[in-house]
């Protein structure tokens, strides 16, 4: 239903850095690119003394395989059908992002810690209990079966395709 240019994925306890959205304008409406990637700054507590800190740097690579780092086109994910697999209860962002690669966006790459990620104890990525290994065991049996359909049905594509699906693969599976 969303009807912008860009989508956004966002999660709702993360924060923007002031002006983020300003700096990110230009490129968006001077360029057509499929996908623009931004730096993450990883954090937990409180955001308010990093929001404004003109001297933040990236301190997370884990941008290329993070569905939250990334304004995606809207034309995009409509033309290659590109949809969060809604059984995954953990790691559904990193397939998205895995899926929509597969299909080589033109990228442009913002060196700026623009998304600022909060880490929070017992949140669904931190919570070690067994109800939450249970559901992330599932997904990751998943993960696991998508990658490798994927791989049975593309071998012999490029070194990229293959470094891709690496990067992404020890991404899901750690995440």
């Amino acid at each position: 239903v969303a009807k912008g240019k860009y989508i956004w994925f966002f999660d709702s306890d993360d924060v923007l850095k002031s002006n983020s959205l300003s700096d990110l304008k230009s490129i968006i409406t001077e360029n057509d690119f499929d996908r623009i990637r931004v730096g993450m700054f990883v954090f937990s507590g409180d955001a308010s003394h990093y929001i404004n800190d003109k001297e933040l740097k990236t301190n997370s690579n884990a941008t290329d395989s993070n569905v939250c780092s990334s304004l995606l086109s809207r034309a995009f994910i409509c033309e290659h059908n590109c949809r969060f697999n809604t059984d995954l209860a953990y790691s559904e962002d990193g397939v998205f992002i895995f899926e929509t690669n597969i299909h080589l966006p033109t990228i442009f790459v913002v060196d700026k810690p623009l998304y600022l990620y909060r880490i929070r104890e017992n949140s669904a990525m931190t919570s070690f209990d067994v109800a939450a290994n249970k559901k992330k065991i599932k997904s990751h049996f998943i993960v696991v079966k998508t990658m490798k359909e994927y791989y049975e049905n593309n071998v012999g594509n490029s070194v990229a395709s293959a470094n891709q699906m690496m990067a992404s693969t020890w991404y899901i599976l750690n995440s």
